[in-house]
């Protein structure tokens, strides 16, 4: 037997021959309950789970349950129902209120108020109150909180997006209209930036990264002439002062490419498409086939 004080009603467990009932170790259960076979402990039936008496000591008084079970979780009016009354919410502890605390979202009647709501819905704050919402609001974002990928919340994006998929600056998805969105990003500028240009015929103020009569390139790619390149083009080679530019090479250059079949044969047709790039006049180039 274990208990939490010196008297008979601070009993936490009872010894086999006794039955733990609302702080005590009883030879037999009392009037309306039953015992559990399995917890050895006095229950009230009717879906309670744990139940004892209203005050303490002698005389007893009214019998009241404490904590419902799976199928009557609600506790209402010291018994268990299935859902709580009219407008009342149910409350992580089980029981019937107002309205959930302000760090849970109301479920349906028969489920508690939860810091989680079930897939696909999403734990948002709206009019100062979380609810479950199929979707985000906007500067919002769909959060994944567990491993399993079946509750989410909704977490604030950005400062800089107006909606996005992620915590960063670079996980816009959309900006206000006085920003400039730069979808190659995820960014959301006060223009566009250095290698990026305005998206003509655009309904927002969209930037795309610039290809033609640019006036610089963007991260990464390599400006020859008035254009941008994702590398240097044929013919031309990185500038060695500037690895972010490209410089024409003095020499015939030959690109190959679209070679099929991959193994060479004399035995089967060969495909071969060669482009060439040259200062001066177009080079002479000569093919030649070899069994070795």
């Amino acid at each position: 037997m274990t208990c939490t004080g010196p008297s008979n009603l601070d009993c936490t467990k009872c010894k086999e021959d006794r039955m733990y009932f609302d702080g005590m170790c009883l030879s037999t259960c009392p009037a309306k309950t039953r015992v559990n076979p399995v917890t050895r402990r006095c229950d009230c039936g009717n879906g309670c789970r744990d139940c004892g008496y209203e005050t303490k000591g002698d005389p007893k008084t009214t019998l009241i349950c404490k904590e419902c079970g799976d199928t009557l979780p609600v506790l209402w009016n010291n018994s268990c129902q299935s859902t709580c009354p009219g407008i009342q919410v149910f409350l992580p502890d089980r029981t019937c209120g107002a309205k959930c605390p302000l760090t849970h979202a109301k479920l349906p009647s028969n489920r508690p108020c939860s810091t989680y709501c079930p897939s696909p819905g999403k734990l948002d704050l709206i009019n100062n109150e979380l609810v479950c919402a199929d979707q985000c609001s906007a500067q919002f974002y769909s959060q994944i909180i567990n491993t399993s990928n079946t509750f989410a919340r909704c977490s604030q994006c950005h400062s800089s997006c107006f909606n996005c998929s992620g915590p960063t600056q670079n996980n816009c998805t959309s900006c206000s209209p006085d920003k400039f969105f730069h979808p190659a990003l995820g960014r959301c500028e006060n223009e566009c930036i250095s290698g990026y240009t305005l998206l003509k015929n655009a309904t927002t103020k969209q930037c795309e990264i610039c290809n033609t009569t640019c006036e610089a390139c963007a991260p990464g790619r390599k400006r020859y002439g008035p254009n941008c390149y994702d590398g240097c083009p044929l013919g031309t080679y990185a500038n060695p002062s500037d690895p972010n530019s490209c410089m024409r090479t003095p020499e015939p250059m030959i690109k190959i490419e679209n070679i099929s079949p991959i193994i060479l044969s004399t035995a089967t047709d060969t495909k071969i498409l060669a482009t060439a790039a040259s200062q001066g006049l177009r080079p002479v180039i000569t093919w030649k086939v070899s069994s070795g």
